[in-house]
């Protein structure tokens, strides 16, 4: 069966923020490793431009027990974790 290879040059990639927000809302929250896979970056580059987007306020630092299992997340996914967090443990004392 004949193939047809198309490779279309005039696409360009989405922003590296628009491919971690869009992995984020699919999949949850991203760590290093996961944005240096989606942008190609190396460590140090992905580790710094995940400190901008903190600082920017567009990510927040999930709690981890060392720096490399360090995780990100969108705020508003952040709160709502948060509130199912207490929701849960306010169930668990009453049982």
């Amino acid at each position: 069966m004949p193939t047809l290879l198309v490779t279309l040059l005039n696409e360009e990639r989405p922003p590296p923020w628009v491919q971690v927000s869009d992995w984020i809302d699919r999949n949850g929250p991203i760590a290093n490793s996961k944005l240096r896979e989606i942008s190609g970056l190396d460590t140090l580059a992905a580790s710094k431009q995940l400190r901008q987007w903190v600082v920017q306020g567009v990510l927040v630092a999930l709690p981890a027990a060392s720096r490399q299992q360090a995780s990100y997340t969108k705020p508003e996914l952040a709160e709502l974790a948060d509130l199912s967090l207490s929701l849960s443990f306010g169930l668990d004392n009453e049982i």
